[in-house]
């Protein structure tokens, strides 16, 4: 499953707001469960639930994060804004959200790409060397890139 899925579905049990007991995995939400316990819950929670219920009940959850500044969250709802997963592309909000986290290297790599992608060499370079200075990995390669991007 993966990221946004997975972010996702914890959602989808946040929303619903059920309490399942378990000691395998607990997280600060304060809801206890393991894997099956996880699986079983889902499968209950959208079995009725048309798609665009089940995006709706995901989205509440995860807007529910961001509200709380959860970081995870929030990388994750400004990637689906990035990339129009789910929802229209929508690239003012993707900004705005990564903005949120200027301590992040994802977020800001992340910010340096949507500005490179619009053609602004000046934010695109300075989102790239703060990525850098936080030691994200592809921050270099990006600064030529682009580099190579304006010559």
């Amino acid at each position: 499953m993966g990221t946004h899925s997975k972010l996702l579905h914890f959602c989808v049990l946040i929303s619903l707001e059920k309490e399942v007991k378990s000691t395998h995995s607990s997280f600060s939400t304060g809801l206890e469960f393991d894997e099956k316990d996880q699986s079983n819950l889902y499968k209950e929670a959208v079995s009725n639930l048309h798609i665009e219920s089940k995006t709706e009940v995901g989205f509440s959850g995860l807007r529910g994060l961001v509200l709380s500044n959860y970081e995870p969250a929030i990388v994750t709802l400004a990637s689906i804004y990035k990339l129009g997963e789910l929802v229209e592309q929508d690239l003012e909000k993707s900004i705005s959200l990564y903005k949120k986290l200027p301590e992040n290297p994802d977020a800001l790599i992340s910010l340096g790409s949507i500005y490179h992608s619009q053609g602004d060499v000046e934010e695109a370079l300075k989102y790239y060397i703060q990525a850098q200075e936080k030691g994200h990995p592809f921050a270099q390669r990006n600064i030529e890139q682009l580099k190579r991007d304006s010559d």
